[in-house]
């Protein structure tokens, strides 16, 4: 006989609980316990034909071995975690590095560069380069038609039917002309404004200096390229015209 740890009441030694006040006889349910310890461990023997003593070892072989795998996870995923924020950190200051690069040939004018350096950049179409991008392309477009006209206009001067070539030519001006508006339109979002006045000049220089358009024509040219299939014939032929009187 024993009794209770809660009540005091005398019960028997294996009685698994006071039968009084239902308070657990901790002798038992250890005795219990380890009963059941034993009988997990000799299935396990059995399952792989060890001893018992073998199966615990196995177990706490088992066990280690999870926790160690458990704390190997764990490393690897700390180390990609921080080698993820090194990579993000070293991305950001790589972009940082291109924008003070790409602000400073801005600040200098010097689009040209400006747009070989976007050029080469293979994240050039992010929003952050949105500033340099759009003058840069612009830039282009005025250069383009800078170098390529003093050949069509020698080449329409003696061989009038090539005056077909101004079309690609009104295209491309009066399309950076329209760009600029829509760009003082929107309250010149980048602070653009100076580069936005030198392009916009050199173009009308372009159209009134080299192919003698006048100030109304110019505004006709504009409105032709807002529509969908623009018109260039009249400009064109006036152009043709004016260089054939040089």
């Amino acid at each position: 006989m024993t009794h209770c740890t809660n009540c005091g009441a005398e019960i028997r030694a294996d009685e698994p609980a006071c039968p009084y006040c239902g308070m657990e006889n901790e002798a038992v349910a250890r005795a219990q316990q380890e009963g059941e310890l034993r009988s997990i461990f000799a299935r396990i023997g059995t399952l792989l034909h060890t001893s018992e003593e073998q199966a615990r070892r196995a177990v706490r072989i088992v066990s280690i071995a999870a926790a160690v795998l458990t704390a190997v996870v764990l490393i690897v995923l700390l180390v990609s975690y921080f080698a993820g924020q090194a990579s993000v950190r070293g991305a950001y200051d790589a972009q940082q590095a291109q924008v003070e690069a790409l602000e400073a040939l801005y600040t200098q004018g010097d689009y040209g560069a400006m747009a070989e350096l976007l050029d080469g950049m293979e994240d050039s179409y992010r929003a952050v380069y949105d500033k340099y991008y759009t003058v840069a392309r612009l830039h282009k477009r005025v250069t383009a038609c800078e170098e390529d006209l003093p050949d069509t206009i020698d080449l329409i001067r003696r061989y009038p039917p090539a005056a077909d070539l101004l079309d690609h030519t009104f295209e491309g001006l009066f399309g950076v002309l329209a760009a600029c508006d829509d760009l003082e339109q929107a309250g010149y979002v980048y602070g653009e404004q100076d580069a936005v006045a030198q392009l916009r000049s050199r173009a009308g220089a372009l159209l009134s200096g080299a192919l003698h358009l006048d100030e109304e024509e110019i505004g006709r040219g504009m409105a032709a390229a807002r529509e969908e299939e623009p018109d260039y014939t009249p400009l064109r032929e006036a152009a043709a015209a004016r260089i054939m009187e040089e």
